[in-house]
């Protein structure tokens, strides 16, 4: 499959890249065409209010690999007018920075979710690097036209983590209805799976589902974290 990155920096890190004004205004209108859910992660305190009522799922950003806090991680549905906001509160991609020279600015790293949770568009914005993940039916030549977007294959997703974000149609009431989603979810998709851990946290009313399992990838722990609210699934692999 390919991949598009975008570099904030020159490989000699001598020269700076960022995409502006109309440019990045068109990348956005592409991303939420594509997209139905978008997410970013909040560093400090500090809220978004323009974008605070298309909140659908809040979870603690932990790191899946050391368990480390890492902020919040903030879902929102995307809509003509979420895009719109989203063209207008900055003029370039990597003003998407919680923090430069020690001060709170924006939330960032801003992640677009096709419906079906697989990922269109991610981006680490302290690394200074964008990921574009198109598949062969979604027009992104618009976006690819300027030289800096660099063709890649990212073998190393093969065994990194893999990040989802979906809607469900099956209610959520309890604990077990938390892990029925998870087998719909995970039905087909590996040889061997048993469910490890289940719970509900009443201050974020959030359900925690964990899984061990073995497939293509090898062994993998895959947690999920669904809101009780709007059914919004999110879940990452090891």
């Amino acid at each position: 499959m390919k991949y598009y990155r975008f570099y904030d920096t020159d490989k000699d890190g001598m020269l700076e890249y960022d995409i502006f004004g109309e440019e990045y205004k068109k990348l956005i209108c592409v991303c939420c065409m594509y997209s139905s859910i978008v997410s970013l992660n909040f560093y400090n305190e500090d809220n978004l209010e323009s974008i605070e009522k298309f909140k659908i799922l809040e979870k603690e950003n932990k790191s899946p690999l050391s368990n480390t806090l890492k902020g919040k991680r903030r879902y929102y549905k995307v809509c003509p007018e979420l895009c719109s906001i989203l063209q207008n509160e900055v003029d370039s991609f990597f003003a998407w920075l919680s923090f430069i020279d020690g001060k709170g600015l924006k939330p960032e790293d801003l992640t677009f979710f096709r419906e079906d949770g697989t990922i269109f568009l991610s981006s680490c914005t302290h690394e200074g690097v964008i990921t574009l993940r198109p598949r062969k039916d979604e027009n992104i030549t618009k976006i690819i036209a300027n030289p800096l977007w660099k063709e890649e294959t990212l073998e190393g997703d093969k065994y990194g983590v893999v990040q989802r974000c979906f809607t469900c149609d099956i209610l959520l009431t309890d604990e077990n209805s938390a892990v029925k989603i998870a087998e719909k979810y995970l039905n087909g998709k590996y040889a061997f799976k048993i469910l490890f851990d289940k719970r509900y946290d009443k201050h974020s009313q959030t359900y925690y589902v964990q899984y061990h399992c073995q497939g293509e990838r090898g062994y993998e722990i895959v947690n999920f974290i669904l809101s009780r609210e709007k059914s919004v699934v999110t879940f990452e692999s090891v």
